[in-house]
């Protein structure tokens, strides 16, 4: 029973230190918030950029139309990948501010790793 009193006068105490947010030291502490807040880190905690290197003269495209020519050697950014049923696999990609899907055939990437799949 004192323990319970104790513990309702420090979440007391902290919903009075914490103001107007009306959160209280459980919420606070919730699991939910802990991953949130790793979720955000710095970019330096993040995963480096995935780049690659065009292999043909192609074009990036956007809700089917081409945004960007792209000519062999250019250097790419990777965002992630997206593979539609009965067709090729797409990277959607960066370069030069914009950005557009680009058919993964004409991509050589630069490194061991892939980017992450299209949510």
């Amino acid at each position: 029973m004192r323990t319970r009193r104790i513990l309702t006068a420090v979440t007391l105490a902290a919903t009075t230190m914490l103001g107007c947010a009306g959160i209280t030291a459980a919420a606070a502490d919730a699991p939910e918030t802990r991953q949130d807040a790793s979720a955000a880190q710095s970019p330096s905690h993040q995963m480096a950029e995935i780049k690659g290197t065009v292999t043909k003269n192609t074009h990036m495209y956007k809700s089917g139309k081409p945004v960007q020519a792209l000519k062999t050697g250019d250097v790419v950014v990777l965002k992630c990948w997206i593979h539609q049923p009965k067709k090729e696999k797409f990277y959607h990609v960066s370069f030069k501010g914009k950005d557009g899907y680009v058919v993964a055939t004409a991509i050589k990437l630069e490194g061991a790793h892939e980017p992450p799949k299209c949510k």
